[in-house]
């Protein structure tokens, strides 16, 4: 399940999400997790992200953080 909300104008986009994830035959509990994040894009070939997560069900518990950077440009033939 997730949500996001965009902001037009400031060329922005946060979002939320929870997921379950369970692995069969290995007798483990389902893993749960749930993040928070932005987005913003700096240009059009360019967009900058992070995110703040939490596993907090399942195997082991952990908090983690991503953070990055996408530049795209299209090949010419």
């Amino acid at each position: 399940m997730g949500v996001d909300k965009a902001f037009p104008l400031s060329s922005t986009l946060l979002l939320a999400d929870f997921f379950a994830e369970k692995f069969e035959g290995i007798g483990r509990q389902t893993d749960l997790t749930a993040e928070i994040g932005a987005r913003h894009q700096l240009s059009p070939q360019t967009v900058i992200g992070g995110a703040l997560g939490r596993h907090f069900r399942g195997a082991g518990f952990s908090t983690f953080i991503t953070l990055g950077m996408t530049l795209s440009d299209a090949f010419q033939f």
